[in-house]
């Protein structure tokens, strides 16, 4: 079943090649940019850009890849602001590195206390995250 859904799944979002002759057709009659409008979006983001993008985000939504919703980042914008967050973003835009390694993590148990002799207990170990 498993494998059936796999495969369902991977035709339909599938990447299908197009020739270039359809790529033309397709994007007949669409506006394009201009040369100044592709400079204008190459600019390096403002801090001044990316806070008026935090204080759009909708509230009451579900968190972005990153785990962090629109209203933690409206509440402790303050803070994160000041922590070069916009230094962090410049870094990923000139990487090109892709959202989901931000939120990509390994974790493994450490012990909450020191105990003498080995334990199976699960109440006696917190998830520690090593950020991978």
């Amino acid at each position: 079943m498993r494998d059936h859904a796999m495969d369902f799944y991977a035709d339909l979002f599938g990447v299908e090649q197009c020739s270039i002759e359809g790529r033309a057709e397709l994007l007949e009659g669409l506006p394009q940019l201009s040369p100044e409008e592709k400079a204008a979006l190459d600019l390096e983001l403002t801090l001044e850009e990316l806070t008026g993008a935090v204080n759009q985000m909708a509230s009451g939504r579900a968190p972005g890849v990153d785990g962090l919703s629109g209203e933690f980042l409206k509440h402790f914008w303050g803070i994160i602001s000041r922590a070069d967050l916009h230094g962090v973003f410049i870094r990923v835009l000139q990487n090109r590195i892709p959202p989901g390694v931000l939120s990509e993590g390994g974790a493994f148990p450490a012990a909450k206390k020191r105990r003498l002799g080995p334990t199976k207990e699960l109440e006696a170990f917190s998830p520690f995250d090593c950020g991978l």
